[in-house]
């Protein structure tokens, strides 16, 4: 099954039933208006198979990122979203299926992402991540120092920033170089003014969301084409 056939299904039958304001493109559907948070659902299938599952994650947008990751996740094990379902090769016949996922994205995902969507309770969970892990994710570290950072909490945010890049710095492999010569520049950029250092994570998020062909802020035309 081909995503664009998956999404053909998804425009006629279930991005009409969802509860508010979502862009959609391919396999991927998510809230809008979007902002430092990508709250999205995104289809999932193998080679030449009918059968898919869906998941809900959010994504930390100025974290520099070429794909989707999935920062938080539901837990699709416990979920109707997560139950494998199978797409039919006639789209009259895929309303059924397309209004079952409605129905748990209405149930399920919506009530999420409102708990776990803003960035408060974004920053609380990438902290819990980021201790559990040790210290040794930089990846965690660097979210935490962004979230603090936005927040106005620069002692936090600072702290994290430290961790993040003396991990990075430790690690061999070029993209945990990079990332901690990037956390350093935000950091020594809050230092100076909170405005400068917001302006690069503006930066930042802007080239995900191109990346990853979304809406760019303040863009209301809606969805890309499929």
């Amino acid at each position: 099954m081909r995503s664009t056939e998956w999404a053909r299904a998804a425009r006629e039958y279930l991005v009409p039933k969802l509860p508010g304001a979502w862009g959609h493109r391919n396999a991927l559907l998510y809230q809008q208006p979007i902002d430092w948070l990508l709250c999205y659902v995104v289809m999932q299938t193998r080679p030449g198979s009918r059968s898919f599952q869906m998941s809900a994650d959010i994504q930390l947008l100025c974290e520099p990122a070429e794909y989707l990751i999935a920062d938080l996740s539901l837990d699709k094990r416990a979920t109707q979203l997560g139950r494998f379902r199978d797409l039919p090769e006639d789209l009259v016949l895929a309303e059924p299926v397309m209004a079952e996922i409605a129905g748990a994205i209405s149930g399920e995902v919506v009530p999420f992402f409102a708990r776990f969507g803003d960035l408060p309770t974004y920053a609380i969970a990438a902290e819990l991540h980021a201790w559990t892990s040790n210290g040794l994710n930089c990846h965690f570290h660097e979210r935490l120092f962004y979230s603090r950072l936005l927040l106005g909490d620069f002692p936090a945010a600072l702290a994290a920033a430290e961790v993040a890049e003396r991990t990075g710095r430790s690690d061999d492999r070029e993209w945990a170089h990079d990332l901690a010569d990037r956390v350093a520049a935000i950091a020594t950029a809050a230092r100076r003014d909170q405005a400068e250092a917001v302006a690069l994570l503006k930066a930042q998020a802007a080239w995900s969301r191109t990346k990853l062909r979304l809406p760019l802020a303040g863009d209301r035309r809606g969805s890309p084409p499929y």
